[in-house]
């Protein structure tokens, strides 16, 4: 059984041009960009501070920061409208950073003669965007049309499936895809949480009639926002569980459930009674593991 975790795709023979990508045709086009294999590697210290043009693709990396699931497939369309979004971006003039933690990511742009240039970008500290030389403002800017082109892109296409299966891991261990989408899960597990007794900690799989309730219920109940969790919720409820998942794209996803309701991400909502049912069921057949 495969264990829902982190993949980063590595190509040995990728070629990375420390002065940017050779654009007279001089470079490799069976040479395919990947994401290198070390994450902290330093971003292409070109002597510009923009992304030169004619890119053609753009892979989503880990870059120096907390990890996350790499998507497997590139970007292929609005590459240019992308690589314009990051040469947009101010010149960085800090003047001390939040002391915090958060998403590293690189953005690889390819180019068709096998040559690549790539930024990096920090989801906190100074959140600094990296490219060439010099720091810039706004990762975020980037990494949110990243996000939007790819799940726009895969709108049009058929996806792979996957032969992984999800499996309960110590949350510490789970790394999540920033593309997928927790109702696009095709197949779970829910795994029951006891803090104070992790050894009960314990795991039952969603039929995919289950997943199918579940789902259909957190489309059609409201969502209750960032005010999900109440005193009054949490003293009726005080189970505590994960739902994770994965999507046909491989993209591994999850919902925590806690006092009565449960996060999808983006807003807490409250299950129905059908969805409650279901819950209630593998919570209970996962405390007895």
């Amino acid at each position: 059984m495969a264990v829902v975790a982190a993949a980063i795709i590595a190509v040995p023979a990728v070629r990375w041009w420390l002065d940017g990508p050779d654009l007279e045709g001089t470079g490799d086009p069976d040479l395919a960009p990947a994401c290198p294999a070390d994450p902290e590697q330093p971003a292409s210290e070109a002597d510009g501070d923009s992304v030169p043009v004619g890119a053609t693709s753009v892979l989503l990396c880990n870059g120096p920061g907390n990890g996350f699931q790499v998507p497997e497939d590139a970007l292929t369309t609005r590459v240019d409208e992308l690589a314009r979004v990051v040469n947009a971006q101010d010149r960085a003039d800090y003047n001390g950073c939040p002391d915090d933690l958060g998403i590293g990511y690189r953005l690889v742009f390819g180019y068709p003669d096998g040559t690549a240039f790539d930024v990096t970008g920090q989801l906190y500290g100074c959140r600094v965007l990296q490219v060439g030389k010099h720091e810039h403002t706004n990762p975020s800017k980037p990494w949110d049309l990243f996000i939007e082109a790819l799940r726009e892109q895969r709108s049009a296409a058929t996806p792979p499936g996957s032969d992984e299966r999800p499996e309960c891991l110590d949350r510490n261990g789970l790394v999540h895809s920033p593309i997928g989408d927790p109702v696009e899960m095709t197949d779970a597990v829910l795994c029951a949480r006891f803090w104070r007794k992790p050894e009960r900690n314990g795991s039952a799989a969603f039929s995919a009639t289950d997943l199918a309730v579940l789902l259909a219920d957190r489309r059609d109940r409201p969502s209750l926002g960032d005010d999900g969790l109440t005193d009054e919720r949490c003293t009726a409820d005080r189970r505590e569980y994960d739902i994770v998942g994965i999507t046909p794209w491989g993209d591994h996803v999850s919902m925590d459930g806690i006092c009565g309701v449960v996060y999808d991400g983006d807003s807490y909502w409250e299950p129905g009674p059908e969805a409650r049912e279901v819950i209630t069921r593998l919570y209970d057949e996962a405390d007895l593991g």
